[in-house]
């Protein structure tokens, strides 16, 4: 088998950003099946086994770069959740959300994408081992989801790319409960926010991918110029 060239492997690395811009852009509009998209190209950009060649490390970005993270340290994250105030309180689950945010709409709930930015004391910048595998979301003390499980149950067991014909017992529990989060209704009462918090998570998964990208290989992320598909306020340089 012939060696691939260098310049193929960016391209391959240019068109998964392309898949990526068009995939959140699509999100955005409302469609959030879209994050097993997300998931799938995330997959194929980092994801590295003895059989899976991850591009951005045939592109020699992979261990190179430093990844943005907008994560924060669980205890600190409660903290700041005791002061959000009356309308949401944690329920009877443990509760850990860094790349997802709750937002109050109308009488309803729901979630949306947490972006770190530039501005932001929760951003920083580490090595794509502690990216990938740091802990985002906390269901439960022994029930904990990184970027790396978040992505791989999307691509892999969720239909990104793959579909397993069993649902594993972690996913049909974050589908059924949500992370724990109740709003207080219209007459007083408080209900549960059951829907699964994943697809809004992988959201911000790919957004801090091409952050990353923007800062430290804008030849791979910003080879066409600013994207009209890249949210308003993504950081140019940090």
């Amino acid at each position: 088998m012939a060696q691939r060239d260098p310049m193929s492997v960016l391209a391959a690395a240019r068109e998964n950003v392309e898949f990526l811009e068009v995939a959140s852009q699509t999100f955005d509009s409302g469609r959030t099946h879209f994050a097993k998209v997300l998931a799938s190209h995330v997959r194929t950009m980092v994801h590295r086994t003895s059989s899976s060649h991850a591009i951005l490390h045939q592109a020699a970005a992979l261990d190179e770069l430093r990844w943005l993270s907008g994560a924060l340290d669980i205890d600190e994250e409660n903290r700041r959740a005791a002061e959000a105030g009356s309308t949401l309180r944690r329920g009877r689950v443990a509760f850990g959300q860094s790349l997802v945010a709750t937002q109050v709409v109308g009488s309803r709930v729901t979630y949306r994408s947490s972006f770190p930015s530039n501005a932001d004391d929760r951003a920083r910048w580490v090595a794509f081992g502690v990216w990938w595998s740091e802990p985002i979301l906390t269901v439960a003390e022994d029930e904990v989801w990184s970027r790396k499980s978040i992505v791989l149950t999307l691509a892999n067991k969720s239909g990104g790319s793959h579909l397993d014909p069993s649902i594993p017992a972690n996913l049909a529990k974050l589908d059924a409960e949500g992370l724990g989060w109740e709003y207080r209704a219209s007459f007083g009462d408080y209900r549960r926010v059951l829907h699964s918090p994943l697809p809004w998570a992988m959201r911000t998964i790919a957004y801090e991918l091409l952050a990353s990208l923007d800062a430290g290989r804008p030849d791979i992320s910003r080879w066409q110029g600013t994207s009209p598909y890249r949210l308003p306020g993504t950081p140019a340089a940090f």
